[in-house]
């Protein structure tokens, strides 16, 4: 049985929604000069959860009796289900200075029964106060025409900055597309990979003083583009699906990826299965005795293996401990704790091995241009597992053409379609005139009438144009 959908699973057994929700740009703080408490509101039925954790400059944090500190995991929903703040704990912090003049990232994982009719809810905000004044201008670059015949699609864009005291400069962009309209001004990860013949950028400048202890300036902005990016990546091309858990065996998987025609290129498939990462939580592992002592990380007299170590949080007398040495093949830690301290660790064991098994193909069928690539891959019995992800992977081939006799040219203009995608800069025509359309791979050449034409040319494959990918897994016995 095949099932088309993305990432769909089946299970006879009754399971939880669980939700990730990731806002980077949550907070704003950089106006205020206190960060007093949280306003949380929502709704929490029985049986459900809501957990929280924050991100300050590109680091992960979390609240705990020590204040804000460094979050022990990696953020993903499972882990903030287990360590992230309750509505709770947030409501009872009080004084966040840590936050001042800061941006502050959000995320927040909840969970709830699948029949639930009131799922929970979640609105966060904070109670601060300012006595900055905010004095603010903006200026506008000229209108750029990036050097195309066609369109350019951008790349890079980024900004030097000269900032001192509370100063801020926002930078921003906006593009004509290659119908002559122009967008919005937008922040620059929204323009990259967007197509352009032009571009205007906007620097906008914040103070909250004029007494000349606060300066901003826009020293440099520069755009990166391309006008053959589709063609200017390396050898291989390759997507993949996030890694879903699902609450049954997995027994077969089948795959499914729609694309343009391939030119000198080829398309594979593989996929990957694991079983879940199991997880100690507050673990007693020995009582400190001043002394530098080796501590063993697993129960019953055994060790645990496959030892996540990025995971590992060790807690003496239930406060977080850093300075310690970690051996995850013998599954031990080093560490040297007063006497008669408890010492704890939490972290992730049975961390399979990322195992990628190459997928059958089954068929390629073309529909008005749209060429459709089935593959699957059948478990052995003692293969099966609950955890899956599939990789699709591109490779363009290239090679070199030698001197050969295209063609005897009749003294008009005469137009060839070549059998690979030559390289414009590798291309040698003799005996005639001519242009090359790349895109196309279309020659048109001049000569004088009898006179034999000559190429000579690198080649190099192209990338097909995705329109969808389709997962799906059946369950097994």
């Amino acid at each position: 049985m095949e099932i088309n959908t993305m990432q769909r699973g089946f299970s006879p057994f009754k399971f939880n929604r669980r939700a990730l929700f990731y806002y980077p740009d949550a907070f704003d703080f950089t106006r205020e000069t206190a960060v007093k408490k949280f306003l949380i509101s929502g709704a929490e039925p029985e049986n459900t959860s809501r957990r929280i954790i924050f991100e300050l400059d590109g680091e992960l944090k979390y609240f705990t009796n020590d204040g804000l500190t460094d979050y022990p995991s990696y953020g993903e929903l499972d882990d903030i289900l287990t360590y992230g703040n309750t509505v709770e704990e947030l409501l009872n912090v009080e004084g966040i200075p840590q936050f001042i003049g800061k941006r502050v990232g959000l995320k927040v994982a909840m969970t709830a029964p699948a029949d639930l009719k009131v799922m929970p809810m979640l609105k966060i905000g904070a109670v601060v106060s300012s006595f900055n004044d905010i004095y603010e201008k903006e200026e506008l670059s000229p209108v750029y025409e990036l050097k195309t015949s066609k369109f350019a699609k951008i790349i890079n864009l980024a900004a030097e900055k000269d900032l001192n005291g509370y100063a801020e400069l926002k930078t921003s962009v906006r593009y004509r597309d290659d119908l002559g309209n122009w967008s919005d001004f937008v922040p620059f990860d929204d323009a990259i990979n967007k197509r352009a013949t032009a571009i205007q950028f906007k620097a906008a400048h914040t103070l909250t003083t004029l007494d000349g202890s606060e300066e901003s300036e826009l020293v440099e902005a520069c755009v990166d583009y391309s006008t053959d990016a589709d063609n200017l990546a390396g050898d291989t091309l390759e997507l993949i699906t996030k890694p879903v858990e699902y609450y049954t065996n997995l027994a077969t998987c089948y795959a499914l990826i729609k694309h343009s025609e391939l030119i000198d290129c080829n398309v594979n498939c593989f996929v990957m299965f694991k079983t879940p990462t199991l997880h100690r939580e507050n673990l007693n592992i020995g009582v400190g005795n001043g002394e530098l002592k080796t501590y063993y990380l697993g129960t019953g007299g055994g060790v645990d293996k496959n030892i996540d170590h990025n995971s590992i949080v060790i807690k003496l007398n239930g406060k977080n401990f850093h300075d310690f040495y970690y051996n995850t093949v013998n599954a031990t830690v080093d560490l040297q704790a007063d006497s008669d301290v408890s010492i704890t660790a939490s972290y992730n064991y049975g961390v399979d091995k990322e195992e990628w098994l190459p997928m059958t193909l089954v068929t390629s069928a073309n529909d008005d241009d749209v060429y459709t690539t089935r593959f699957v891959r059948r478990m052995t019995d003692n293969d099966i597992k609950t955890i899956s992800a599939v990789r699709f992977s591109f490779t363009r081939q290239h090679g070199s053409i030698e001197e050969f006799n295209l063609a005897t040219s009749n003294g008009k203009t005469q137009s060839f379609i070549l059998d690979h995608r030559a390289k414009a800069e590798s291309l040698v025509v003799k005996n005639a005139n001519y242009t090359y359309d790349e895109d196309t791979q279309k020659l048109k050449c001049t000569g004088s009438i009898n006179t034999p034409i000559k190429l000579a040319y690198d080649w190099c494959g192209q990338f097909p144009q995705v329109f969808e990918v389709i997962a799906g897994w059946q369950a097994g016995v």
